[in-house]
């Protein structure tokens, strides 16, 4: 029964979203609108990240799932928009 209660905790932590372009997935409550979605390099996640005002640093929110980008749709990458960002 623990697995059934470790499994459902996870869920109650997140909410459902609708992205700018159409992509609807699961996000950390935290999430807002501005946040922004990132693949680290050599992850197989997506994040939640916001920007600091006034910087070009982030805020780590968490790990999100969205339909249709979670089972290699972003692969074969290219490097394309490929960036060094700063998480504080």
């Amino acid at each position: 029964m623990l697995k059934f209660e470790v499994a459902i905790d996870g869920w109650t932590r997140r909410r459902f979203c609708v992205t700018e372009n159409g992509y609807i997935g699961w996000v950390p409550q935290r999430t807002r609108v501005g946040d922004l979605v990132y693949m680290f390099l050599g992850g197989q996640s997506l994040y939640i990240v916001r920007p600091v005002l006034d910087s070009k640093a982030f805020t780590l929110i968490g790990e999100c799932y969205l339909f249709g980008l979670m089972k290699g749709e972003l692969k074969p990458w290219t490097g394309e928009g490929q960036e060094d960002i700063t998480l504080v």
